[in-house]
């Protein structure tokens, strides 16, 4: 299978189809089309984000996802967000209802680069709009949500098999 660009930060046609069939979400068909461009989320001190929309073959069927958020690890930060891609290779089977999906992960050790593919939240979490910071009960109801996804795991006994 032909790997992710992580030279020059790409997802290609030909890894995403092999890597969404390989992970169950699509079981005929391939990818025709990936648009990539910065997303809204712009980064964090681990990690660039970008939003990618996918087309597919007419043929194609499965849980295809119509796009996703890529998340691409920052060279110092390496380490931790190879970390994270094992976490997420690690539960994809599980499906939790309040674990983002993710649809692959890539790991470069010479290249110190690490993505993951994730499930991109904003319809079911829109970001605030306007107030910054946002309102009260959008704060509160996005620590709700992110309290209920990182809870099930902070004493999980897998956990420290991830290295």
């Amino acid at each position: 299978m032909d790997g992710f660009d992580h030279k020059n930060r790409q997802v290609t046609k030909k890894w995403l189809t092999s890597v969404l069939t390989q992970n169950g979400y699509l079981k005929t068909g391939h990818v025709t089309e990936i648009i990539q461009r910065i997303s809204r989320l712009g980064e964090s001190n681990t990690s660039e984000f970008f939003e990618l929309t996918f087309s597919y073959s007419l043929d194609s069927s499965g849980e295809k996802p119509p796009g996703c958020l890529m998340k691409m690890s920052k060279p110092d930060k390496f380490q931790p967000c190879k970390r994270e891609a094992q976490f997420y290779n690690f539960i994809r089977e599980d499906r939790s209802p309040f674990v983002l999906e993710a649809y692959a992960t890539s790991i470069d050790e010479d290249l110190q680069s690490v993505v993951i593919l994730m499930e991109d939240k904003k319809t079911a979490y829109p970001p605030s709009e306007g107030l910054i910071p946002p309102n009260i009960d959008t704060c509160e109801r996005a620590v709700r949500v992110l309290a209920q996804n990182h809870s099930q795991w902070w004493t999980h006994s897998k956990l420290d098999s991830i290295k």
